[in-house]
C-alpha cells in the first residue's frame, strides 16, 4: 500500500466513523431471531435529502413488507 492509498483509506475510515457516530441512534440492528423487528428509522436530514431528490415535501408511503 502506498502512502497515498493509506491516506485515502484513513480519510474514508474517519468519514465513515463520523457518519456512524452521527447516526448511531438510528442504526440499531435487530436480532434475526426476533419474529417482529422494529422499523428502520431514517434520520431526519437523510429523509429531507430524499425528499429533495424526489422533488417532494414528504414521502407518502415508504416501507418494505
Amino acid at each position: 500500500m502506498t502512502d497515498k492509498e493509506y491516506k485515502e483509506m484513513l480519510r474514508m475510515f474517519l468519514r465513515l466513523k463520523r457518519l456512524i457516530d452521527k447516526y448511531e441512534d438510528f442504526l440499531e440492528v435487530t436480532s434475526p431471531q426476533k419474529e417482529e423487528s422494529e422499523p428502520i428509522m431514517i434520520p431526519p436530514d437523510v429523509y429531507d435529502d430524499i425528499c429533495d431528490a424526489l422533488g417532494r415535501d414528504y414521502i407518502g408511503l415508504m416501507g418494505i413488507t
